[in-house]
């Protein structure tokens, strides 16, 4: 299993320099098919995932744990990540390229780096409401719950912090999300309202 080498303490040349790293911006595309045939490296994935929400104030060692977990998965523009009514059992970041959810009739761009997608998957198993489709060469980082499990049982990644920032990002994804629902039924493009 992936997760067996983290047994031990796992240091990083990062953990003694805060903020000395440099972002991935879209430049990254000019990079993606090297990337794609050999995948992102392990520090790549941790710079990328201490930016995001749910990491920026957990620990540099314990979010390159959670980096060297995450599943690179390379989507084509058609691709589908997830269909509305699967059941939720994983997160996703993404790392470079744009997806596309459909939900109850409209069509809502998926571009935010910083936010990932479908972390109530995390928590427990709830039926995706909604389908996830890449728009263009898109790469994605999953993160399993499975695996994050491993991970808070081995003390390893601090699960109070963890599940704090999802429980946050949880709230303000849901409150987000249907006020953009109604905003587009207030304009007639759907006549549904999304059960939340």
């Amino acid at each position: 299993r992936r997760i067996a080498a983290l047994g031990t303490e796992v240091t990083s040349p990062f953990s003694e320099m805060p903020g000395q790293y440099r972002p991935l911006h879209n430049d990254a595309l000019g990079v993606l098919n090297e990337k794609q045939k050999h995948g992102f490296s392990t520090v790549d994935k941790l710079v990328f995932l201490h930016q995001t929400m749910l990491f920026e104030n957990i620990s540099l060692t314990e979010t390159l744990r959670v980096a060297q977990v995450v599943e690179q998965i390379n989507m084509r523009e058609g691709d589908v990540l997830f269909e509305n009514g699967e059941e939720g059992n994983a997160a996703y970041f993404i790392m470079v390229g744009e997806l596309m959810l459909h939900v109850d009739g409209i069509t809502i761009p998926m571009t935010n780096r910083r936010k990932p997608l479908g972390e109530v998957g995390l928590l427990y198993p709830r039926p995706r409401a909604g389908k996830i489709v890449a728009t263009c060469n898109t790469v994605v980082l999953g993160l399993m719950r499975d695996d994050l499990e491993i991970l808070f049982e081995r003390r390893l990644v601090s699960q109070s912090l963890v599940t704090a920032a999802l429980a946050v990002l949880t709230v303000t994804g849901l409150r987000n999300n249907y006020g953009m629902l109604e905003a587009k039924q207030s304009v007639g493009e759907t006549g549904n309202s999304l059960a939340l």
